[in-house]
């Protein structure tokens, strides 16, 4: 059972709904969860940094390119490990999936933080 909050005119109160299933990446939007599991099933190779990797990495941070080289390593340890337990091959790809949001999380709030010290503090006019 799942305890939910209502808005009540009394405050909030828990009350109990139904059991909803193991479908838990189905509520998101269908194009981001397809994508996400073509990157997951992608995990399942050795890592490796190819020619065109390094291509695409050039003009990227060494931080972003750590990171990088973390999840594919990482990502890729996760999903042996999983296959090797005997997990479905749908569960293991949505441990990878949500995992690899996560390495996708840490580079965009890196990048938003190298964008924000190249910035210029603007003056305020009195």
């Amino acid at each position: 059972m799942v305890l939910r909050k209502s808005a009540r005119p009394g405050g909030m109160v828990l009350r109990k709904t139904g059991f909803r299933g193991p479908h838990q990446l189905r509520t998101n939007n269908a194009h981001v969860r397809r994508v996400l599991f073509e990157s997951a099933w992608a995990c399942r190779h050795r890592p490796n940094l190819s020619a065109k990797l390094k291509e695409r990495q050039r003009g990227l941070s060494a931080t972003t390119n750590e990171i990088a080289l973390k999840a594919q390593h990482r990502l890729h340890r996760r999903y042996l490990a999983l296959a090797a337990r005997g997990k479905p091959s749908p569960k293991v790809l949505g441990a990878i999936g949500r995992e690899l949001l996560g390495f996708v999380w840490a580079v965009a709030v890196q990048i938003e933080q190298e964008h924000a010290v190249d910035a210029k503090p603007h003056k305020l006019a009195a």
